[in-house]
């Protein structure tokens, strides 16, 4: 199995108190299916999101790891509601996934 994953983290100009991550994901198995997925992720915050909270683990550490299980779960189910062969994803190391730089920002 062929499994490729990448995220996005979005701060919003009109939206100070909130931030999105981006996942996307692609999923094959040879003459079994391929699955491309985009997945989206919002947070809210209790505050105005200042710089010092934009470049914190929080958004490119700490937020991924509570959404990509949620995400790992979504796609087990749709595979196995499709008929096809269950998806277990692997547990991502978000800390290594920053330190790669396989994360980037947007505005």
């Amino acid at each position: 199995m062929v499994f490729n994953l990448d995220f996005k983290v979005l701060f919003l100009e009109n939206k100070e108190d909130e931030f999105h991550l981006v996942f996307e994901s692609e999923i094959k198995k040879p003459e079994v299916f391929d699955l491309s997925i985009k997945y989206l992720a919002v947070f809210k915050t209790d505050e105005e999101i200042d710089g010092e909270f934009e470049n914190s683990h929080f958004p490119y550490v700490n937020a991924p790891a509570i959404t990509f299980p949620f995400l790992r779960s979504f796609i087990s189910t749709l595979m196995i509601n499709a008929g096809y062969p269950p998806v277990i994803l692997p547990s991502i190391n978000f800390t290594t996934f920053k330190r790669e730089s396989r994360v980037s920002q947007e505005d």
